[in-house]
């Protein structure tokens, strides 16, 4: 029985995992050709300098490229937000036995928050840009808002077995 449930835990977390890289890789990409998009456009040349923007869309194309060979990394870091939030849900729901109270949630807000504080951190040269850097920072964001979902959904169906 318990072979079952890690098949299905490892499952589950496979199949989260692909519809985040999906969902993110699509939006990125759809970035990019809207940057390259606006280099094209003359309404964009009169109020930027050309320079500012292919900037942008090189550093958006040298990330994709870094993904293709480093991928694997950001690969484990959503296998372990998933993992880490679905175990702490378990503790906090064993904390507060069993009762979803205001405390659990706002417990569990204070993780969620200082977890992206740290991501954020970590990351903010990527979505620096002053044109496409709000946008790449918003994909980030879901990308990580997914993985937390998914992760905190895991630790809701575990819970009463633990």
């Amino acid at each position: 029985m318990i072979f079952l449930y890690i098949i299905g835990i490892i499952t589950y977390i496979l199949v989260t995992q692909y519809i985040v890289r999906i969902t993110v890789s699509f939006l990125m990409d759809r970035i990019t050709i809207s940057g390259e998009e606006l280099i094209k456009e003359e309404k964009t040349k009169e109020c930027l300098d050309d320079s500012t923007i292919t900037k942008e869309v090189a550093n958006l194309k040298f990330i994709k490229i870094k993904k293709e060979k480093l991928g694997f990394i950001t690969k484990i870091i959503g296998v372990i937000e998933i993992a880490l939030f679905a175990f702490l849900v378990i503790l906090l729901i064993k904390k507060y036995n069993n009762q979803f109270s205001n405390g659990l949630i706002f417990d569990y807000v204070k993780l969620f928050g200082g977890w992206i504080a740290i991501k954020t951190l970590g990351n903010y040269g990527q979505w620096s840009g002053a044109v496409l850097g709000r946008a790449c920072f918003y994909v980030f964001l879901l990308g990580t808002l997914l993985n937390v979902f998914f992760g905190l959904l895991l630790g809701i169906g575990l819970a009463p077995i633990f």
